[in-house]
C-alpha cells in the first residue's frame, strides 16, 4: 500500500515487485464503455468509480485485490516501510502496464 498527495487518483497494481497495471480513475465516470475498456485494466474493471467517491473505490479496490481490509490507522501510524525501486525498474516495459 503506498499513499501519495501527487498521485491521488492513480491505482497501481504490483505483483512480486514489478508493476503490471496502472489508471488514472479521475474521469471515468464519464468516459464511454469502450474507452473505460482500454483504459482500466481486467481486475480493475468491475468497480464503478465515481467522483465524489473515488478515494473510497480506490481502497476498496486494493482491499479486494489483496485479499486483507485496511486499518484506517494505519495511514496515521508510524509502520515499516520499504524502499521502492526506481521508476525505471518498477516500469521497465511501461506501456505493458497500461493493458488491461
Amino acid at each position: 500500500m503506498h499513499r501519495d498527495v501527487n498521485a491521488r487518483y492513480q491505482v497501481l497494481h504490483a505483483l512480486d515487485g514489478r508493476v503490471d497495471g496502472m489508471f488514472d480513475p479521475f474521469g471515468l465516470e464519464d468516459a464511454t464503455e469502450m474507452d473505460r475498456r482500454l483504459e482500466v485494466p481486467a481486475w480493475a474493471q468491475d468497480v464503478p468509480f465515481r467522483m465524489e467517491t473515488l478515494c473510497a473505490e480506490s481502497f476498496a479496490l486494493m482491499e479486494r485485490t489483496m485479499g486483507i481490509p485496511i486499518d484506517r490507522a494505519w495511514l496515521d501510524a508510524a509502520l515499516r516501510t520499504v524502499l521502492l525501486a526506481s521508476p525505471g525498474a518498477l516500469f521497465s516495459d511501461p506501456e505493458a502496464a497500461w493493458l488491461p
